[in-house]
């Protein structure tokens, strides 16, 4: 009897409901609502038209591309023969995918980012009816920094690049060797976390910003092994040496500051007159830490 009672109620908020919704029409004319219902029933049938005909075309194996043939478009000049060919060694994506899948571009997007290579992504879009169109920014060798016995190949970033090797230097690579460094090399594709690799990095932006400098000698190794003072607070952290057998008394790296000192760019300055100098033979040691600095002969004993 309860349950009765509990139902009736009910219903009538339930009739006063449909009295509503019945009341709504007839203000809006039956003409007003059967075009309404005839507008949502034409939008669910494109609707569903839409995704038939998306299914239809992704199961066409004409519409298909095989992504793992992506490539670079145009490699930079920089690139050697040995760069570019780790460049194609590693593919942008794998499988195979629909042209017309409206994730395509974005999941390559992705692929390209993860890619050790790539630095940036400038676009990545399709263009009917199989092929798709990217641009890259990739990541130019800077260094190879030695450890665990081996050279691995960073960029300015300090990322590490899918390059290594068990001896160095090699002329062809025209890159210089950082020694020195007390940790392990990070993953591809990561960052080499490392104040000593840091500091490294920025010496060798700094006198690689130099046309002067580049014109007159390469660099050949950056020696951080003393980097923080840790063998000696007294000596230069960083010691550069070039391929006229010069030692360059940098001092401490650009990230790190020294009372004292002279400024990065009065550094590079004074590096610049000093290799200018007659006087300059190969063989000799550079002070350009301090004010007052210059050439250092140094005796067979000390080569």
């Amino acid at each position: 009897m309860a349950k009765r009672a509990k139902l009736q109620r009910k219903k009538p908020g339930l009739v006063r409901a449909f009295a509503a919704i019945g009341a709504a029409m007839s203000g809006l004319g039956l003409r007003r609502v059967l075009g309404l219902l005839l507008i949502v029933l034409a939008a669910a049938l494109l609707w569903l038209g839409g995704k038939q005909v998306t299914r239809f075309i992704t199961s066409r194996p004409e519409y298909a591309i095989d992504v793992s043939r992506l490539e670079v478009p145009e490699l930079p000049e920089w690139c050697s023969d040995e760069v570019k060919r780790s460049v194609r060694d590693k593919p942008l994506a794998e499988g195979r995918y629909c042209i017309a899948d409206p994730r395509l571009t974005a999941f390559l997007g992705r692929k390209c980012e993860a890619n050790p290579w790539v630095r940036k992504v400038n676009y990545v879009r399709r263009a009917f009816p199989r092929r798709i169109e990217i641009s890259l920014e990739l990541r130019r060798p800077l260094c190879g920094v030695e450890s665990l016995g081996r050279y691995y190949v960073i960029d300015e970033d300090a990322v590490r690049l899918p390059l290594s090797y068990r001896n160095w230097p090699v002329a062809s690579r025209r890159m210089p060797a950082v020694k020195g460094v007390q940790t392990p090399p990070p993953e591809e594709g990561g960052v080499w976390d490392d104040d000593a690799v840091k500091g490294a990095i920025e010496t060798l932006r700094a006198i690689n910003a130099s046309k002067v400098i580049a014109r007159a000698v390469d660099i050949t190794v950056v020696d951080v092994s003393n980097y923080g003072g840790r063998t000696n607070p007294r000596a230069s952290e960083v010691v550069v040496y070039t391929s006229a057998s010069h030692e360059i008394l940098w001092g401490r790296a650009p990230t790190r500051k020294c009372y004292g000192e002279l400024a990065v760019n009065q550094k590079v300055h004074t590096l610049e007159r000093l290799l200018a100098n007659s006087a300059c033979a190969a063989g000799v040691q550079l002070n350009i830490r301090f004010p007052g600095g210059g050439i250092i002969r140094r005796t067979p004993a000390n080569l």
